[in-house]
């Protein structure tokens, strides 16, 4: 299945959140890597980010995404996308 998540932050970015980008940017890479992941985007005033994962069910998505180190200081909404036309 695909599912589109939209990512903002809960609040302004902390030093202890802004510490966490580059291990965040990790492990992305790494579930894109596995094909996980086949798209990341980052707005460009940085405010938001979009992924578009390709698992098995809702609940392996939130189980993979809750090893995301920003996790906890997100707000996400999940999409269900339409299977390729």
């Amino acid at each position: 299945m695909r599912f589109l998540t939209t990512e903002t932050l809960k609040a302004p970015p902390t030093a202890e959140v802004q510490a966490l980008m580059p291990a965040e940017l990790a492990k992305v890479k790494e579930l894109t890597e596995q094909g996980l992941i086949s798209a990341f985007y980052i707005a460009a005033d940085r405010s938001g980010a979009w992924m578009v994962w390709n698992v098995d069910s809702q609940a392996a998505l939130e189980e993979l995404h809750n090893t995301l180190p920003l996790h906890p200081y997100l707000n996400s909404e999940i999409t269900v996308l339409a299977e390729e036309m």
